[in-house]
C-alpha cells in the first residue's frame, strides 16, 4: 500500500489531461472543412466582391487589419495588391481561402456569400501559391497530386508542362518518381516553386491566388517562375500580392492597400508613387530616365552647395580682411598722434605696438588698448567676422528652413517639436559646456601636482642637500588629495548635469514619438511624415547647440 500511494498523483494528472483532450476532440470549429453542408455552384465565374469588409485576427481582436475594405474583381481579371508590409494584403488571401471569416460584412462570389458555399468544394476552386513552397518528403509526382485527389499521370504531366517544370523533371535520374527529400538540397528555389505551381494548377482552378510567389527567388529563377505564373493565370481570376514590378506587369488592375483600406485602384499598368507606397513603371527605359533625372538633381545640389560655401567663406573672409585693415590703419593713425611722453611709459614700447598691429588687430586687453578704450574681449576681429558671423547666419538660415520644412510635412507634430526645441538645444549645449568645463578644471587641478613634481625633479640637488624629500612628498600628497576631492566634486556635478541633459533629450524624443504615434493612429499623418519631421528636428537641435 505504501508503494502504491505515491502513484495516485499520476491518475489525477491523467484525469486532467484527459479532460483537456476530450474538450479538444469534441470542439466543433467555426470553419469546419469536413462540413458537407452549403451550396455548390455549377460554374464559378470568378467575380469576387469585398463589401466593406472588417476583420481582426482572433489573437488581436482590438487591432483592425481590414477596415471598410471594398474591392470588386471581375471574372478572368488579374488584380495586383500592393502596399506596405502589414497593410492587410495577405489577409485578403486568407479570407478568400476562408482560413478566417470577416468580423463584419461579406465576401461574395458572383453574388453568393462564400460562407454559404460548401467549404471543401470552395477551396477546390482555388489554386494557392505561397512565398515558401511547402513540399513533402515523397516523390515529385505525389507532391503534384496533392493538389487533386485521384489525379492521373497525364494530369500530373500536363500540370508540370503548364508550370515550366517538365524540362528539369525529365532530366532527373528517376523523373517524376524522384523523391523530393533526397534532392531537396540540390533543387533551386525556382524549381521547388514550379512544382508548387503545378500542384495548384492540376485541379484547373478558376481562381488563382499568388501570395509573394516570387519574392524569395533570385533574378534568374524569378524569370522562369514568372513565365509559369503568367501562363497559369491566363483565363483565370487571379489575385497577386507582391512588391516586385515584374510580377504585376501583366496585371489588369493595380490596387494600393494602406492600413487595411483600398486607397487607390487603377486599370493602368503604371502606378506612380502616390501616398509614399509604391513606384511602379512598366517601361524599364522610363525607369532609367527617372533614375538619371534624380542623379542630375542630386549632382546639381552638390554643385550649388559647393558654390554657396565658396561664396560664403570668400565673402566673409574678404570682409574680415577689410575690417582688420581699417582697424590697423585707424589704430596706427591714432598712435602717431600721441604726445612723445606717452611713448616713455614703461609698458609702452615699439615691440608692444608692432605686436598689436601684427596680430591682425587683436583686441586682447593690451594696456595701450585701455588708453584707446578698445576692448571687446579676447577675440580677433577677423575671426569674429570670418567664422562667427558666418556660422550664425548659416545656423539661422538652416533653422528657418527646417521650421518651414517641418510645418509643410506635418504641421500638427511640428508645433509640438518646435515648442520643445529650446529644451532640446539646451540639453545638447549643456552637455557640451559641462564636458569642456570638467576637462578644463581637471586639467587645472592636475597642473598643480605636475608643477610640484617638475620642480622637485629639476631641483633634486637642493632637495637632497637640505633633506627635504619628505616635505616635498608631503606637499605633493596634500595637493593630490585636494585635486582628487575637487575631481570627485566635479564628477558629481558633471554626472548629474550631463545625466539630466541626456535624460531630457530622450524624454523629448519619447514625447515626439508618442504624439506622432497618436497622430498616425488617428490617420492624420503617415509614419513616413513622423520620421521626416523627427530627423529634421534632431539635426536642427544639434546645429543650434
Amino acid at each position: 500500500l505504501g508503494t502504491a500511494l505515491p502513484n495516485l498523483k499520476y491518475f489525477s494528472e491523467a484525469f486532467v489531461t484527459t479532460r483537456h483532450i476530450s474538450e479538444m476532440i469534441e470542439r466543433v470549429p467555426d470553419i469546419d472543412c469536413d462540413d458537407n453542408r452549403g451550396e455548390v455552384m455549377e460554374k464559378v465565374y470568378g467575380e469576387l466582391d469585398f463589401k466593406n469588409v472588417r476583420f481582426a485576427y482572433p489573437s488581436r481582436p482590438h487591432t483592425k487589419v481590414l477596415h471598410n475594405f471594398y474591392l470588386t474583381i471581375l471574372g478572368g481579371q488579374t488584380v495586383a495588391l500592393v502596399g506596405n508590409s502589414g497593410s492587410g494584403k495577405s489577409t485578403v488571401i486568407s479570407l478568400l481561402e476562408r482560413f478566417y471569416d470577416p468580423v463584419a460584412r461579406d465576401i461574395t462570389v458572383y453574388g453568393i456569400n462564400i460562407k454559404n458555399l460548401q467549404l471543401r468544394w470552395w477551396r477546390n476552386q482555388i489554386g494557392l501559391v505561397s512565398q515558401e513552397p511547402a513540399l513533402f518528403a515523397t516523390s515529385i509526382e505525389e507532391n503534384i497530386r496533392f493538389g487533386k485527389e485521384g489525379a492521373s499521370v497525364e494530369d500530373v504531366v500536363y500540370a508540370a508542362k503548364a508550370s515550366n517544370a517538365q524540362n528539369f523533371i525529365s532530366q532527373l535520374p528517376h523523373g517524376y518518381n524522384t523523391r523530393v527529400g533526397e534532392i531537396a538540397t540540390q533543387m533551386s528555389g525556382g524549381q521547388k516553386q514550379r512544382i508548387a505551381i503545378a500542384r495548384a494548377m492540376i485541379k484547373n482552378p478558376p481562381i488563382f491566388l499568388l501570395d509573394e510567389a516570387t519574392s524569395a527567388l533570385d533574378v534568374e529563377s524569378e524569370k522562369v517562375v514568372q513565365q509559369a505564373l503568367d501562363r497559369a493565370s491566363m483565363g483565370r481570376t487571379t489575385v497577386v500580392v507582391t512588391h516586385r514590378l515584374s510580377t504585376i506587369q501583366n496585371a489588369n488592375k493595380i490596387v494600393v492597400v494602406q492600413r487595411g483600406q483600398v486607397i487607390e485602384s487603377a486599370y493602368l499598368c503604371i502606378c506612380v508613387g502616390q501616398h509614399d507606397l509604391c513606384f511602379f513603371i512598366r517601361d524599364h527605359q522610363e525607369m532609367k530616365l527617372k533614375i538619371k533625372s534624380y542623379d542630375l538633381v542630386f549632382f546639381s545640389l552638390c554643385i550649388i552647395s559647393f558654390m554657396v560655401n565658396v561664396a560664403q567663406h570668400y565673402s566673409f573672409a574678404a570682409m574680415g580682411e577689410l575690417i582688420t585693415k581699417r582697424i590697423r590703419e585707424s589704430m596706427l593713425a591714432k598712435v602717431l598722434t600721441f604726445e612723445v611722453g606717452w611713448f616713455d611709459q614703461e609698458d609702452i614700447s615699439s615691440k608692444a605696438i608692432c605686436s598689436m598691429l601684427a596680430n591682425e588687430a587683436n583686441v586682447e586687453e593690451y594696456k595701450v588698448m585701455n588708453y584707446l578704450r578698445f576692448y571687446v574681449g579676447y577675440m580677433e576681429v577677423k575671426s569674429l567676422v570670418t567664422d562667427r558671423i558666418s556660422l550664425v547666419i548659416q545656423t539661422c538660415t538652416s533653422v528657418m528652413l527646417a521650421v518651414a520644412l517641418r510645418l509643410s510635412v506635418a504641421w500638427r507634430l511640428a508645433r509640438v517639436m518646435i515648442a520643445i526645441q529650446p529644451l532640446t538645444t539646451l540639453c545638447y549645449y549643456t552637455r557640451k559646456v559641462m564636458l569642456i568645463n570638467m576637462s578644463k578644471k581637471s586639467g587645472d587641478a592636475q597642473n598643480q601636482c605636475i608643477q610640484i613634481a617638475a620642480e622637485a625633479v629639476a631641483n633634486h640637488i637642493t632637495i637632497t642637500t637640505f633633506r627635504s624629500n619628505e616635505r616635498v612628498l608631503s606637499l605633493f600628497k596634500e595637493t593630490e588629495i585636494h585635486t582628487r576631492k575637487e575631481g570627485f566634486k566635479q564628477s558629481w556635478v558633471a554626472g548629474i548635469g550631463i545625466g539630466s541633459a541626456q535624460s531630457l533629450t530622450f524624454l523629448t524624443l519619447c514625447l515626439d514619438y508618442w504624439y506622432g504615434g497618436r497622430l498616425v493612429g488617428e490617420g492624420l499623418i503617415s509614419p513616413g511624415d513622423v520620421f521626416k519631421t523627427f530627423f529634421i528636428l534632431v539635426s536642427t537641435g544639434r546645429v543650434i547647440a
